[in-house]
């Protein structure tokens, strides 16, 4: 059974929906996985949504991708890991370059913030 978000404790962040279902938006992108030639000597063991949001991710960084998935998937990076810094940093370009609406970026903090308090990133960016 999946965990939805109000199961896993986190108020108001809504339920994942893996990037393989929304293949249209995708399909020019190929996904960077973090170890493509050699797997670790001790690899951690992340969630296939984990893994699949940050391929995406580091694709997206690859490509200089500044568009408006790109700023909809740093949330989906935010919510798997609030304390990315690179997330958050790419998260400010794209908001300075597409002039985005603030306050709907205070609703989304406010989200991250009533989960993630003592996350220093937030702050940060804030």
């Amino acid at each position: 059974m999946e965990e939805s978000s109000s199961d896993s404790g986190y108020e108001d962040i809504p339920e994942y929906t893996p990037l393989k279902n929304c293949r249209e938006l995708w399909k020019d992108l190929t996904p960077v996985p973090q170890f493509p030639e050699k797997a670790p000597i001790c690899p951690i063991d992340y969630s296939e949504e984990f893994e699949e949001v940050m391929s995406y991710f580091r694709a997206i960084i690859q490509k200089d991708e500044l568009s408006e998935r790109a700023y909809a998937l740093t949330q989906e990076v935010i919510y798997k890991n609030p304390g990315n810094y690179m997330a958050w940093f790419y998260r400010r370009k794209c908001i300075d370059k597409l002039e985005a609406d603030l306050n709907k970026e205070l609703v989304f903090l406010n989200q991250i913030g009533c989960n993630f308090a003592k996350v220093y990133q937030y702050w940060h960016h804030r």
